[in-house]
Formats: C-alpha cells, structure tokens, sequence
C-alpha cells in the first residue's frame, strides 16, 4: 500500500487515498457441491468442538487458578471395642487365637489422642496399629516390648478443610472464591469412582469417615494381608501410607460447590513414627516407636472468573483448526482428486519466469511482454489506464445523460461508416442501447479532390460498399450492472 501510494504520488494524484485503502484476501470459488460439503462438514465439526466441548465442558471462557487449601483432623475411639480375644491377631495372656493371623502379638489400647500420637490436628494424620516400648537404663541394659493396637480400624477419623483461590480472592474479596466445608457437598469414591452412600457423614463443620471405610476405599480389604515390602509380616505390622484428595469440581460460574474423597494406597510404603518419653538420660529413657496408617490429606481442584482475552484464545484456536481444514482440502485437490490439475490452475496464479527477465534473450522479451500485458490488465480493471482492446465500454449514468436524443435533430444511420463524415470526440454513432442518438452533432465535411485524378461517382460508389465496416464497441450499463 505505502508504494502504491508513493507510484501514485509520483503520479500527482491523492496518496492518502492509497494509504487509506483496504487489502484483503483474493479467493477462488470452486464450483464442486463434493469439495463444498466436506468443507461445511468441517466446519459444523469445529462448531460442535468449540461451542460443545471447549466453551459448555471445559468451560474456556474462564481464566482458572488452582485451589489452596487449609485441612483440619481430628480422630474419635468407638464407645465400644471388640475383645481380645474375638481378634485374630491378638494373644490373650501368651496364648494365640484359635485361627491366627499372619502377626500375632499382645493388644493395647487407648484413646483417641492417643492412637493419634505425635499428630498435631493438621493435613496428615496417624493412626497407630503397632507400638514397641523401648527402655534404656543407666545400666544400658533396653527392654523392647511389642503390641499391636486393639481395632483402629473402628475408630473415625474427622475432616474439615477450606479451598480459596488466593489472587481471585485478593482482588475481588468475593465468596465465590473461598469456600468453606458448609458451602460444599461431599461424597467419598472408591478407585472406580463408585460412590459410599453410607461411608460419609456430616457433624457440624466435620465430615466423618470411618477407618476401615477409607483402607476399603484404597482397596486395602484387611490389615492382616501381607506388606508388599516385607511378605514376612502384615500390613499391621508394618503399617502403610493412604494418599487422601479432595477433589472439587468447578461450577460455571467459576467457583466450586462440590467435593469428593478419594482414597489411593501408596504401594510398598511404611509408615514409622516415634514418641520419646522421660528423656533424662541421667535415670533412664523412655522410646515409643509406632506402626500404623499415615493418612495424607490434600485438596486438588481450580477456580476460574470470566476473561476475554482467553475466551478469544479458545476461538481463534478453532478458527485455526478451519483454516487447517482448508489447508487440507487444497493439498487433496491439487495431488489426489479428479481434475487436480484443473484445480490446480484455479488455485494458483504463476508469475512470469523472473530468470528469464535477468537473463534476457528471447525468454526475457517474452517474460517483459506478458508483465507488460498483465500491468495494462491490471490497470484497466483499476482505472487508471486505457481499456485494453475488445473490452466493453462501460456507460456510466452522466454517459447517459448526454445521450439522451435532442430536440430537431435526426439520429444518424447506425451501422454504416461514410467517408464524408467525421466523427467528434464524444465516439461513433451507436454508443448506448439501439436507437438513442448520439448528442453531437454529425456535419457533412466536404473532401478536397484528389489531384492525381476525379473519382467517378461507380468508382466512388463501389469504394464505399467495398468499405469493410468497423463493428461497433459494446455498451454494458455500469448503473444498472450495480
């Protein structure tokens, strides 16, 4: 545009009307319904994609920022425990049960704050289902005793949680983006994502979930099956790590309104701890080590508020999948279809050779006069030049204006070129539809004789029917055209 401006300049017409003008694409209308269809297939595809899928599920209208959370716990022991003796793994004064099971020791227990030791009511919990009592006196002389926690899979375990989505919070201070367990529904899934109907229940601000629901939620039937670290010895003995999510879905408007537990099983995991008591190392030293399930609590999940520029992002990726498409169906057309190389040549517009131009020669004469044809084409249709020959004479509403017949005077023959007569300015008779006359005014202009000879009237005569007759140019009405 800016040389085109600076060639018209040159020219001593307006720059700014160049500088001004509108580029845009040229394209080729292919007439064939296959081709066409497949392209508004297509497009009905990357419609559904965009408006179905990309702007109703997934929702990209949404600038999103993931969740942070705040995990509060608590365990609970039952009212009552099983005995001692109705256990499997459990001796009772040295003697082992009718059917033992795989670790069998001596049973304690204890409170709920106990069984939870050295837990602090944060994102991880510990439950004890092994403690070992160690003793080192002054004398160094360490007495071990090993027992195995009475039913902590009948003790509850108690979950309460906040998921905030801090930037939208901070800048916007709305409770969409900070939600509370009041606020939220919660269910509990198994690893196929089968719902606990029963597994679940809310007390106050606390969900409440059994132990033996959440070791069957991670697929952990029973604590007597054999560790996968050490076969030797149980689940029980050992103890084991249970990853806890609360994954919270977002809403459209962006916030979040429901949540789910999903319990996994970290493979081949130990969970150890220790409690140290009378630490006076003068008198003696009292070491707790323990065993049980490690419960790790975490909150996954996004937050989003509506956002332009990502809303444009999601369409202009669709509109980029459409231009792919056509990528697409121009290779097919070109390489692979019927009539490709007639579609080739609508496609595609090739330029003269430009190394025939440097080189010269007969090419280069031959390069230089297409380039020269196609710059009169091209001016012609822009103009700015003269038409180039056969084209129609395009009669615009002023033209017509002026041919309109006037007043005492008779239209000349149309048709027929006299010798005698000279044509103005305006053109030849016959401009504009059959049997308007032309509004100049057509004058006989007498013809000098020639001074070789005097033309006889037969010769005269015969020199005008052998005349050859010049076919009039063809009117085409700009006006009624647009």
């Amino acid at each position: 545009t800016c040389l085109l401006a600076l060639r018209n300049c040159r020219r001593g017409s307006k720059p700014w009307h160049d500088l001004l003008a509108y580029e845009t694409t040229k394209r080729v209308i292919i007439k064939d319904p296959a081709i066409g269809l497949m392209r508004f297939f297509a497009i009905f595809l990357m419609f559904v994609y965009l408006c179905a899928y990309r702007i109703y599920t997934e929702m990209a209208y949404l600038a999103r920022e993931p969740v942070t959370s705040i995990v509060q716990t608590s365990i609970r022991a039952p009212d009552s425990l099983p005995a001692a003796s109705g256990l499997p793994y459990c001796t009772r004064n040295g003697v082992p049960p009718a059917e033992p099971a795989m670790s069998v020791l001596e049973c304690t227990s204890g409170s709920g704050p106990w069984i939870a030791a050295p837990s602090f009511g944060g994102s991880e919990l510990f439950v004890s289902t092994r403690i070992k009592d160690t003793v080192n006196t002054s004398s160094s002389n360490e007495l071990a005793v090993k027992k195995f926690v009475m039913g902590p899979e009948y003790y509850t375990v108690g979950i309460t949680f906040t998921v905030q989505a801090l930037g939208f919070y901070h800048t916007s201070r709305s409770s969409l983006y900070s939600r509370s367990i009041e606020d939220l529904t919660t269910r509990l899934v198994d690893q196929q994502g089968t719902e606990y109907t029963n597994g679940l229940t809310r007390i106050g601000r606390f969900d409440i979930i059994r132990v033996s629901t959440l070791l069957h939620a991670a697929g952990i039937m029973s604590l007597d099956e054999a560790h996968e670290a050490d076969p030797e010895v149980s689940k029980r003995y050992d103890g084991l790590v249970l990853l806890l999510n609360i994954d919270c879905h977002m809403n459209t408007e962006g916030s979040v309104s429901e949540c789910q537990y999903k319990v996994t099983h970290m493979a081949q995991s130990a969970a150890e701890t220790f409690v140290v008591s009378d630490v006076d190392t003068s008198i003696s030293r009292h070491v707790q080590e323990r065993r049980g399930i490690k419960l790790v609590i975490s909150a996954s999940g996004t937050m989003g508020r509506f956002d332009l520029p990502t809303l444009l992002l999601a369409w202009i990726s669709a509109v980029a999948m459409v231009e792919i498409v056509s990528i697409a169906l121009d290779w097919l057309l070109t390489y692979f279809l019927p009539f490709k190389d007639v579609y080739k040549m609508m496609l595609y517009e090739e330029s003269p050779s430009f190394h025939d131009l440097r080189s010269g020669g007969r090419r280069g004469k031959k390069a230089k006069n297409a380039i020269a044809e196609l710059k009169t084409h091209r001016q012609a249709m822009a103009g700015e030049g003269p038409s180039p020959p056969n084209s129609p004479t395009f009669v615009t509403g002023a033209d017509k204006a002026m041919m309109r017949p006037q007043s005492g005077l008779a239209p000349p023959s149309l048709g027929v070129s006299h010798s005698g007569l000279s044509y103005p300015a305006a053109g030849p008779p016959g401009i504009g539809h059959p049997g308007v006359a032309s509004p100049a005014v057509y004058q006989e202009r007498p013809r000098s004789p020639s001074p070789m000879r005097t033309p006889s009237p037969g010769s005269q005569l015969g020199s005008q029917a052998g005349h050859r007759q010049r076919p009039p140019p063809v009117a085409i009405d700009v006006d009624k055209e647009m």
